[in-house]
């Protein structure tokens, strides 16, 4: 497989790499979703990587994928693993919705996008450092179907029952045993980043009965042990933020020994309950904020605006954050992109004329076509 990145890969890792608070929890309306991770009380740094992806394919058709990434503890900078594997997982998916067949099943997006991700971490770290992954892949028209690498967790509440869909990759999850109680058998059988044999697990779901879908990782459903826990909160949460909000927070009042992440989405999504872009884009969004990656320009766009097939990441600076860097040009809320003649004009040493008053410049100017604009929020204070 070719291990070369793509442009949205480098700019998608890149920003899953950013710094982050400590804590973070999002709600995506759009995509009935939230989103959220906490370091915990016992790592430095976190290692868990998520985003919720909103999509079109080549024939205008979109979808919707949310991708749960931990780094594995113990082997090298498993915060770099997961973002790689995340961020090669969705390039491959958008890649293949952009150039595959429409008849082309979900199953196959989500097993290129595993080997994708597996190609990616390995040729980096040589199966010295690696991540699980879990996804969930909605399309039109058809079921949603679920993935998982490792021992991050797929959750469906089904008839207001939680039950676990994945099977850990683990000697006890293969016996259906507890990992808390048989030590040695908890060591991951394979993960992102392996190398040769990888296996992802992939199965559909049956969307009828199934009226939300998690994604875990072991910081969270470490409390899966404690009986009923998890189906209480969920079941008696108003919406999916409070609901990962309370989990972050249990998960904390009980020792936090552990990155904790968690991604929630209900079922059924109205992928088209919103106004499409004008434009081919990815919408993304992390438990911190939230990107838009502009892939490619439109046949009918003004050429001052995309000038080339480059993606463009938009963003609103956030203060007292450094700037992102690698991810393209990063433009400012007010900002248009200026002309070649434009940019030269700005750069000579020429006179400068004097400065007209306000109102006068407001006429001199017909209105511009203003870029679609990207924000990149973070979340305030819960009390939940």
């Amino acid at each position: 497989m070719n291990t070369i990145p793509s442009l949205i890969q480098d700019q998608l890792t890149t920003w899953l790499l950013r710094r982050t608070p400590a804590n973070g929890v999002r709600r995506v309306a759009s995509l009935s979703a939230a989103l959220a991770s906490d370091v915990g009380n016992v790592r430095e740094g976190n290692q868990d990587r998520l985003a919720a992806v909103r999509g079109r394919d080549q024939h205008g058709s979109e979808y919707a994928l949310v991708a749960v990434a931990d780094g594995i503890g113990g082997m090298h900078d498993g915060g770099t693993c997961a973002a790689m594997t995340v961020g090669a997982f969705i390039a491959t998916v958008d890649r293949l919705a952009q150039n595959g067949d429409q008849s082309q099943r979900p199953e196959d997006w989500l097993r290129e996008g595993a080997h994708a991700a597996n190609a990616a971490v390995y040729s980096k770290f040589r199966a010295s450092g690696g991540s699980t992954l879990v996804a969930i892949l909605i399309r039109p028209e058809t079921r949603p179907y679920w993935l998982s690498i490792g021992d991050s967790r797929v959750y469906c509440m089904d008839d207001r029952t939680l039950r676990q869909t994945s099977i850990d990759d683990t000697i006890a999850g293969q016996l259906g045993k507890s990992p808390e109680d048989v030590g040695e058998q908890s060591r991951l059988l394979q993960f992102v980043g392996m190398g040769a044999d990888l296996e992802p697990h992939i199965a559909r779901l049956d969307a009828k009965s199934v009226e939300a879908v998690m994604l875990t990782t072991d910081g969270i459903h470490y409390l899966s042990h404690s009986p009923g826990w998890l189906g209480q909160i969920i079941r008696h949460s108003p919406d999916p933020g409070v609901c990962v909000k309370r989990l972050l927070d249990l998960a904390k009042w009980c020792g936090g020994p552990d990155n904790a992440t968690v991604a929630m989405i209900t079922l059924p999504v109205d992928l088209k309950a919103e106004a499409i872009p004008g434009y081919p884009c990815l919408e993304i969004w992390d438990a911190y904020g939230e990107l838009q990656i502009i892939s490619a320009p439109l046949s009918h766009a003004p050429s001052r605006y995309m000038p080339n097939t480059t993606p463009l990441c938009r963003s609103k600076p956030v203060p007292g954050m450094p700037p992102i860097v690698g991810l393209g040009p990063v433009i400012d809320e007010q900002a248009t992109s200026p002309t070649p003649e434009q940019t030269k004009l700005r750069r000579s040493r020429a006179p400068r004329k004097p400065k007209k008053p306000t109102e006068e410049r407001s006429n001199d100017k017909p209105d511009e076509p203003q870029l679609p604009q990207l924000h990149m929020d973070f979340p305030a204070k819960s009390d939940e």
